[in-house]
């Protein structure tokens, strides 16, 4: 599976709720196979959501495209370790990454499938309250 087109999807909530500036940013990662992943950059409030929308992109143009979005981590550690902006962190570059990572995590599960969740939960433990006996 390849990754063949990122998206940025900024939705204009402004002045809703009371909320001067209010323009969540999300990161949309489409696959060869068709299944779309989505991650929000949480950096919805104020200016810096200005500047995760372009961030998500370069950061998308240089380390994600062309490659397979099972490979979380490594994409992750590209992106951090080949970065400028990601060695001296922050909120923009990290709710950039983030929002790409998400993405990607949301493909895998898809990908998986609704089994992988059943599987989860059957494998956990029941816990249950102490009986106040």
């Amino acid at each position: 599976m390849k990754i063949t087109k990122v998206e940025t999807l900024e939705i204009d909530l402004s002045g809703q709720n009371g909320i001067a500036l209010w323009r969540p940013i999300f990161a949309g990662i489409h696959t060869d196979e068709g299944i779309t992943g989505l991650g929000e950059a949480a950096l919805a409030f104020g200016t810096a959501s200005e500047a995760a929308g372009p961030m998500k992109r370069k950061l998308a143009e240089r380390f994600v495209l062309g490659n397979d979005p099972n490979d979380t981590e490594t994409l992750w550690e590209h992106m951090l370790r080949h970065s400028f902006w990601a060695q001296g962190g922050g909120p923009v570059i990290f709710g950039a990454m983030s929002a790409l990572d998400a993405a990607l995590w949301d493909i895998k599960g898809k990908a998986a499938g609704p089994h992988l969740l059943a599987e989860i939960v059957q494998s956990r433990p029941v816990r249950g309250r102490p009986s106040a006996g």
